[in-house]
């Protein structure tokens, strides 16, 4: 199968239980925040305060992983509000 019908194939069974239907098979989408800095090799630290990271980290751990969906950023919020005022 071509990526874009896996795509597809996942698209599907995604929406499909959201809509509360009943899939072919139950989506699998972890909730996976620090894990994909680790394993894409940032510290937690880097991927909160590096958008740019954060997304790099879910992009390469999508690849690794057979999951059906991931949230394009995870753990990434922006910090400049609260280091701007001087908040630690």
């Amino acid at each position: 199968m071509n990526t874009e019908e896996l795509y597809q194939q996942r698209l599907r069974r995604y929406v499909t239980a959201l809509r509360n239907e009943r899939p072919d098979r139950v989506p699998i989408r972890p909730f996976v925040a620090e894990f994909v800095g680790k394993y894409a090799g940032y510290t937690c630290q880097e991927i909160t305060h590096d958008y740019q990271k954060a997304f790099d980290a879910v992009i390469k751990t999508g690849q690794g992983f057979d999951w059906d969906a991931m949230v394009c950023n995870m753990v990434w919020v922006w910090t400049g509000l609260t280091q701007a005022i001087g908040l630690r």
